[in-house]
């Protein structure tokens, strides 16, 4: 059987936002049997992450790139954005790096882990170096995309800090997020210490957490020990939605096996780096505005030139009806163009001795270059912003269908 040829024809784009709102809070908890490790002081804390929502982006809409903070409620884990994708296996977003600091104080590092326990998702890291004690609370999402990260405080770590974060990949399938805000206590609305000091609802720009000790004889359990987090886009993303042509869907099953992209600056497309560097400024304040005041991404010198990044590795059939969404997400500012490549089976309809049918065509591929300042008509592209495509798998041509599928269907972007 003759392979498929590439295909790329460009088409008006279809813009959608991400889902409203997308943040995160649910209540988790360490259980009532749970003890304390050694007869020093040992914390075992558990984090409820929170996410803001991108920003939706419309075509010629410039005030469309300016995005104001708005606190989220009501509150949903940071998972659902994985729910989201739930066809994306490959997404690493299982830990959260963070610093417990204190002014004139070495910062402590530590990651919180993400695994399930029945159908309840947690989040949890335990520490024999934290006391009991105040803490101001800086951190990251995925930890295991970056290679490295650092943090030095402003004037003091009540004041902000420069969160400087290497090696993170050019293109990925994995949201990069900062820490914007942080809060201690049983919900992210009410204030447990009833002190004037601590904030009644979680709010951007304060960072301060108060941990309780737990000893051997004397463990922390319910609600002690939680903390919630909430988080800011680092990084700029595409959302694919695929669909497949009526009248070929009636036909013909595609099965999407592998999403992969490629960055560029320009049209030339010019090699870049695999990897860039990301320095985050932080100030904090009480006023629960943004609290990131400048983000600089450069290059990772010591990485390679720029390759075709997997978004989705798996098998999906794509359907007339229901979109089947992918993401990626990218440097901004630094990246503007991009080409996605789809690998594909083609099957037909008759599912007498097989249930997903014949195999017709096997790892066709398709490629659609684009050019995201010319689709959207924006000058720049912002961090935290998704810019959504439609994408449809639509034949060339209905008659020439018949065995052996003499002509490829074509991955209109709609």
């Amino acid at each position: 059987m003759r392979p498929m040829g590439l295909m790329g024809l460009i088409g008006p784009i279809g813009l959608m936002s991400l889902i409203g709102l997308i943040s995160l809070m649910g209540l988790m908890s360490c259980s009532d049997d749970e003890e304390a490790t050694g007869n020093g002081v040992s914390q075992t804390l558990t984090v409820v992450p929170c996410a803001q929502s991108f920003a939706e982006v419309d075509d010629g809409e410039d005030a469309a790139l300016t995005r104001a903070w708005t606190p989220p409620s009501p509150y949903v884990l940071y998972e659902s954005l994985n729910g989201l994708f739930s066809s994306q296996k490959n997404l690493t977003n299982n830990s959260i790096g963070v610093f417990f600091t204190k002014n004139a104080t070495d910062p402590l590092q530590a990651t919180f882990f993400h695994y399930k326990v029945g159908d309840n998702d947690r989040w949890r890291v335990s520490l024999d170096e934290l006391k009991e004690d105040d803490y101001f609370v800086y951190g990251f999402i995925p930890s295991e995309v970056v290679t490295t990260a650092s943090i030095t405080g402003n004037s003091s770590y009540s004041d902000g800090a420069v969160l400087t974060l290497n090696g993170i990949k050019t293109v990925t399938p994995n949201d990069v997020c900062v820490v914007v805000g942080a809060k201690k206590g049983s919900g992210p609305e009410n204030d447990d210490t009833g002190t004037p000091e601590t904030p009644e609802r979680i709010q951007p720009g304060q960072f301060a957490v108060t941990t309780v000790a737990s000893t051997k004889d004397s463990p922390v359990s319910g609600t002690g020990n939680n903390i919630f987090l909430l988080f800011d886009h680092l990084y700029s993303a595409i959302r694919f939605n695929f669909t497949v042509g009526e009248k070929y869907d009636a036909l013909r099953t595609i099965r999407l096996r592998k999403l992969e992209m490629i960055a560029y600056t320009d049209d030339s497309k010019t090699k870049i780096k695999a990897k860039y560097n990301a320095t985050v400024r932080i100030k904090a304040n009480t006023t629960g505005t943004l609290p990131i005041t400048e983000v600089t991404f450069t290059p990772d010198t010591g990485s390679g030139d720029a390759v075709f990044e997997p978004l989705f590795n798996g098998e999906e059939t794509l359907s007339h009806s229901t979109p089947s969404p992918y993401m990626g997400c990218f440097v901004p500012g630094q990246t503007t163009r991009f080409t996605l490549r789809s690998t594909y089976d083609v099957y037909d309809k008759n599912t007498d001795h097989n249930d997903k049918g014949n195999l017709i065509r096997k790892e066709c591929t398709a490629e659609n270059y684009i050019n995201l300042p010319s689709l959207f008509t924006v000058t720049s592209l912002a961090r935290g912003h998704i810019y959504t495509i439609n994408l449809i798998v639509q034949p060339t041509y209905l008659y020439m269908l018949s065995e052996p599928d003499l002509d490829s269907p074509t991955v209109v972007m709609n």
